[in-house]
Order: C-alpha cells, then structure tokens, then sequence
C-alpha cells in the first residue's frame, strides 16, 4: 500500500549517499522529499536501522558542497529483475540541512520538468537558477495590505527572490511595500505569508482595469524563505512561458 503523502522528485542521475561515520557508500539516492528518500543498496538494510547519511553536491548550495542527514529505514525489498535492493526512509533534518534538503528537492523538481519547459534563464550556478526561475499556480492566491484586510490583487508568480501581481493599485518604481499573501492552508503554522518588496516595473493591462507589477523581494526572513520553498515545492509549477529573466554574472 503506498502510504506515502509528500510527492518524491528524482534526480536526472542517481547520487550516491556515503555513511558519514566511516566514509563507506551507503548506496545511491534515486527519489528525495523533504522528509522522505529512497535508496538502491547492493545489500538488504533492516528497518528501524538509522543511517549517518553525507552527499556530495555537484553544486554549492547556499555556499554548501555538502549534506548530512540521519535517515530512518522504513522498510526493504529486493527487486529481483534489477538485482539490487530497495528502501525507503525517513528524514531526521533540522537548521540549514532542512534548508538544503529543501533546495535539493526544488532542483530535483526543475529537473522533472525538463528544460524545454522552463524559461530562458542564464545562470552562473544550479543555486541561482533556482531563484531566478518563477512558479505560478492553479488557484488565484490573494494579496492583502500589510495591515488590515483590504485586498490589494493577487500573487501571479514567485520565485525565491520576486514575486508578480496584479493589483488594481498603480505601483511607482523603486516603492516598497509591505503585503500578506493568503495560504493555501496553513504552512508551518502560518496562514500568510508576510513580505516586504520593491517594485522594479508596473504597466497597465491592456483591456482590463488592473496593473501588472514585478518586485524584489527584501528583508526576507528564514522563517518566510522557508514557506517561500514549501509553496514552489508543494503547490507550484515553473513557468512555460519563454520569459526573459538574467542574473548577473
């Protein structure tokens, strides 16, 4: 029975996973989650067994070559046709090991997509390009002034370091402002995201009463980049559009 409820992202190519204790491979991830992985062993592991897992990035991530985490065996199986084992575990991660966890998860998802899909983006390393691709969503997500709770819009995109909206509010260049925005549900407590941007451009829609605005986003503490990552992970897609975005070299 698949009991599992956060979806897995997998990587183009597996990565191998060593025990941290003695150097050893452990075996090769082939599927990753924030609390969850599975890995391909020549060997069976028993469940209830706790691993002392490191991975070697291909890619610095927030400055980091490296990832260590316990894992849990959950359970095993071999599967006899490819003539290795399976299994399944259970995350034990906290601080900047969760925070990597997160953006290995959102890189695996951009892989899932495929090039093709995703917007013409130019970037100097794996880190940036997840910052600067943006993600939308099915469902409208509203847009609040900081304090009370009139609606100025709704959130059109995100990324890690902007967001889009449309606003029937006018937005100068270089205003900041602060907003809340709606969650789906309740993330890690919360039930809006708090943040604080800079408007780089706004134009007037062509047919209908609203403006479009782009900002940047500043101050962002790691509690709301936390939420920021749990949405693009969970509830969000990458843009198919063939949208322009460059990062400085």
């Amino acid at each position: 029975m698949e009991r599992r409820k956060i979806e897995r992202h997998a990587p183009r190519e597996y990565i191998m996973v060593y025990d941290d204790r003695d150097g050893r491979p452990l075996g090769k991830l082939i599927n990753l989650s924030t609390d969850g992985a599975m890995f391909i062993t020549d060997g069976p592991i028993k469940p209830t067994t706790i691993l002392q897992c490191r991975v070697k990035l291909k890619e610095p991530i927030l400055g980091h070559d490296k990832i260590y985490f316990a894992a849990e065996c959950r359970w095993c199986r071999k599967n006899v046709a490819a003539g290795h084992w399976e299994s399944g575990y259970h995350l034990q991660v906290s601080g900047i090991e969760a925070d990597l966890i997160s953006y290995m998860v959102l890189g695996f998802k951009l892989c899932d997509w495929g090039d093709e899909d995703l917007p013409d983006v130019k970037t100097t390393e794996m880190e940036n390009r997840r910052k600067s691709v943006r993600f939308e969503f099915d469902g409208a997500f509203p847009v609040y002034e900081f304090r009370g709770y009139r609606q100025l819009g709704t959130l059109a995109d995100i990324s890690i370091e902007g967001i889009r909206i449309f606003t029937e509010k006018r937005f100068d260049r270089d205003e900041i402002f602060r907003c809340r925005i709606k969650l789906p549900r309740k993330v890690f407590q919360q039930d809006f995201l708090v943040l604080e941007a800079r408007c780089m451009w706004c134009r007037k829609q062509k047919g209908v009463a609203r403006y479009e605005s782009g900002h940047m986003l500043l101050n962002t503490s790691k509690e709301d980049l936390a939420i920021i990552l749990h949405l693009l992970i969970y509830y969000a897609r990458p843009q198919r559009t063939k949208r322009k975005i460059l990062i400085a070299e």
